[in-house]
């Protein structure tokens, strides 16, 4: 594993004879340490690292600065999904369908395990399995919707689920499609109505929506449904939000002065406090330096006390941004924020509006961090082992 183990990625590593623990690799070295014989790791989570050498730098200014160890740092950045720790509990999906030729032995005995219990606990799961560690069978069942872990089943989460419509197979017919819409359009206009409408749209359509569009019956709906003619599925939605919208921010003389200020401000200290009372155009001139940053492929992070990010504000930034928002706070599931999480750290150019523990995301491409109402209290934290400010950590 001389190549593969890099820096960031997750391993499992021995402790005493019986234990094994998820660890993050941290420095590797050229000699052994001198003193005692050093363990060999058990196995490597990753493909590829999931901290770059800025994350780690991140976290070790962190625990210097506020005096704390990297684990303590770790346990609060890290999302849950990413943290498989010995007390972890598991559950089924409520979801989970699978197919077990495309699955280990030891992934298949996990799932059974799970049908017939409510949980499982990982510590218990290697004996019974038969190996020595279960993290990689547990990583890979979790990565493919298929079960849950403590973090999720105390959010009681839920996938988000939404109901499509499709014509049966049969209507690829098109004998049968003529002379039953033929006798559809006579005795039954309203269901003729809902079948001319899937076939004009030639695809499955969200059902809620559809029919509200276009003002079809629900009970026509129902004896299609009855008929077979019309199929409804259940198909999960992707949990991070697709935002529509974009609208060009307005320009005035007032924001290109400001921008000016404040662009040669980072220029100088990196750092600029804006003061403008509400309605003075802070966020126009946010999204206008975000929209740039993001046509250049960059990273913007705009932080909010957890308190302010509301639906009405969650939908102005999507009205600026459009399908480049993401929105992380503490309301997300852990799995929402595992895929906000993977999004960002690949680099797509995005904004991010997020509550204060967003400031530990892994942007690759940063361009820019914003702290909104910077004087606030809650953007301190006083509920883990390690007492830090987010605003002094965005800096």
């Amino acid at each position: 594993w001389k190549e593969e183990a890099i820096p960031g990625k997750r391993v499992i590593v021995p402790f005493g004879n019986k234990k094994f623990y998820a660890a993050i690799l941290y420095q590797i070295k050229e000699h052994p340490p001198a003193g005692y014989e050093a363990k060999y790791i058990h196995h490597i989570l990753d493909d590829v690292p999931i901290l770059s050498d800025a994350d780690f730098r991140f976290w070790e200014w962190l625990a210097r600065y506020y005096m704390g160890h990297l684990g303590d740092v770790m346990a609060l950045a890290l999302p849950a999904a990413l943290r498989l720790q010995s007390e972890s509990l598991l559950v089924l999906h409520p979801e989970a369908q699978w197919n077990e030729s495309e699955l280990s032995d030891e992934e298949v005995r996990i799932l059974q395990l799970l049908r017939e219990k409510s949980y499982l606990s990982m510590e218990g799961l290697p004996e019974i399995i038969g190996q020595k560690s279960a993290h990689r069978y547990v990583k890979s069942l979790y990565e493919r919707g298929l079960i849950l872990i403590k973090e999720d089943i105390s959010e009681r989460y839920t996938p988000k689920m939404q109901k499509m419509l499709q014509l049966s197979p049969q209507w690829s017919d098109e004998a049968f499609a003529n002379e039953t819409l033929q006798r559809a359009e006579k005795k039954a206009p309203k269901q003729c109505d809902i079948l001319m409408g899937l076939l004009m749209a030639g695809k499955a359509v969200e059902r809620s929506g559809w029919m509200k569009q276009y003002g079809f019956s629900d009970s026509a709906l129902k004896q299609l449904l009855d008929k077979g003619w019309v199929v409804q599925t259940e198909e999960a939605i992707s949990r991070v939000h697709q935002h529509s919208g974009g609208t060009a921010p307005i320009h005035t003389a007032q924001l290109a002065d400001f921008r000016r200020q404040v662009e040669h401000g980072l220029q100088e200290k990196g750092a600029v406090l804006l003061h403008g009372d509400r309605g003075s155009g802070k966020t126009a001139l946010y999204a206008e330096m975000a929209r740039q940053l993001v046509a250049e492929g960059k990273q913007v992070l705009i932080l909010q006390p957890e308190i302010a990010i509301t639906e009405s504000l969650i939908q102005q930034f999507a009205d600026l941004f459009g399908a480049h928002l993401l929105v992380w706070h503490t309301r997300f599931s852990q799995a929402e924020r595992f895929e906000i999480w993977e999004q960002v750290r690949g680099g797509q150019p995005c904004v991010v509006l997020g509550s204060r523990s967003a400031v530990f995301l892994p942007m690759e491409k940063p361009g820019l961090i914003i702290v909104d109402e910077e004087h606030e209290s809650s953007y301190k934290f006083f509920d883990r082992r390690l007492h830090l400010h987010t605003r002094d950590a965005a800096l």
